[in-house]
């Protein structure tokens, strides 16, 4: 267990000091994802309808944009810069791979919200949070380990478990700060856009954390981290 607390510290502040570094150049991660963020607040992504023409067309704009995300979020933590010169390549290069992912993702919160109807608030928000919890680690999949499709919403799902302390202890802190947020806010009557300013702040800095802490523990496991510290 001590070693296991090691681990989180170590792969914490590596990612914590290359997130900060590059908090300069995250401007188009931040830009899209409050982006994506305006376009669900004002319906013009909410999925309800995905039988029809308009929710087919919702769901194309919402990967559309998804790619623009994905593509800076690469750039800043693949690469270290903003993104600017590779943002023109962000649909040729991640359309399609997130048009079979997010298919996947959407179904799955389909079926959730079929399972939770009728449960207390609780209950659903339970449910809720480890769907969300378990494909946290679904754009990184995508951008980071080349994968789509269900191929990917698996692969995060075994990705959170086997990094419960490294990557879903961060992404729990942010989805539970998300949702408290989210909540209070509204509830002390803040300004719908600067509720959506906030939330994409604090989405974009976790994003990038989480970029980090993917590509640090996928590029160097448990037991050569654990050689690593000696």
């Amino acid at each position: 267990m001590r070693d296991l607390v090691k681990d989180f510290i170590q792969v914490s502040s590596y990612a914590l000091k290359a997130t900060f570094s590059k908090l300069g150049k995250v401007y188009l991660v931040f830009a899209f994802i409050l982006l994506r963020l305006i376009l669900q607040d004002t319906g013009m992504l909410g999925i309800s309808a995905f039988g029809s023409i308009g929710g087919f067309v919702n769901y194309l704009v919402d990967v559309l944009v998804l790619s623009f995300v994905v593509q800076a979020l690469r750039a800043v933590v693949i690469y270290g810069n903003p993104g600017k010169k590779s943002v023109q390549t962000s649909i040729n290069t991640f359309f399609q791979s997130l048009l079979s992912t997010m298919f996947y993702l959407y179904i799955i919160n389909l079926l959730v919200d079929m399972l939770v109807m009728g449960a207390s608030q609780r209950g659903a928000f339970v449910v809720s949070f480890i769907v969300k919890l378990l494909t946290s680690a679904l754009l990184e999949e995508v951008y980071i380990g080349n994968k789509h499709g269900f191929y990917a919403v698996s692969s995060s799902v075994k990705f959170v478990i086997d990094n419960p302390l490294t990557y879903g202890l961060i992404s729990a802190i942010f989805i539970l700060l998300e949702s408290l947020l989210m909540m209070n806010l509204q509830g002390l009557g803040i300004n719908t856009l600067i509720t959506i300013i906030i939330i994409a702040v604090i989405r974009t800095f976790f994003c990038v954390i989480r970029g980090h802490i993917f590509k640090y523990t996928d590029e160097h496991p448990y037991r050569q981290r654990k050689f690593m510290r000696g």
